[in-house]
């Protein structure tokens, strides 16, 4: 019985069903179960739904400002995505959301790059002069720069 009452504490406290199953060794179903016993079982699952989602924003838009900081700074998205350990995908949709620039390609650069390779420069030496790597010297050569 105070497995259920810690179930029941901690969830209305505002933890994810995941995070109790994984604490208490058992299946998320087996937290189910002990929830749906409680008499507003419903209710109070929207109201953790809608804490969660308002959680979510909040630290989308946080994080949304410190993205947008550091592409101003001139970082990379690679190197933003090491730095505040997110997924790609998470970084290019706020970006996205938020109406900023994803990708910034660097045309001046994209020529010079073109303009050295037709002189006959190895990929692999413009790649570190370039401080690029190789496939992607690659990619600017054989698309060339519009």
């Amino acid at each position: 019985m105070e497995g259920y009452n810690e179930i029941t504490t901690r969830y209305l406290n505002g933890e994810s069903v995941i995070r109790i199953a994984q604490d208490l060794s058992i299946s998320r179903e087996a937290v189910y179960q002990r929830l749906r016993l409680l008499p507003d079982w419903e209710s109070r699952k929207r109201e953790y739904m809608e804490r969660r989602k308002e959680k979510k924003r909040y630290l989308m838009a946080e994080q949304a400002e410190t993205i947008i900081k550091l592409r101003k700074e001139g970082l990379s998205l690679h190197k933003i995505k090491r730095e505040m350990d997110l997924p790609m995908v998470k970084i290019k949709s706020i970006l996205k959301y938020k109406g900023k620039e994803i990708g910034s390609r660097n045309v001046t650069r994209d020529r010079e790059i073109v303009k050295l390779y037709e002189k006959g420069v190895k990929q692999a030496d413009l790649a570190k002069k370039f401080k690029t790597t190789q496939p992607n010297i690659s990619r600017i050569v054989r698309k060339g720069v519009t």
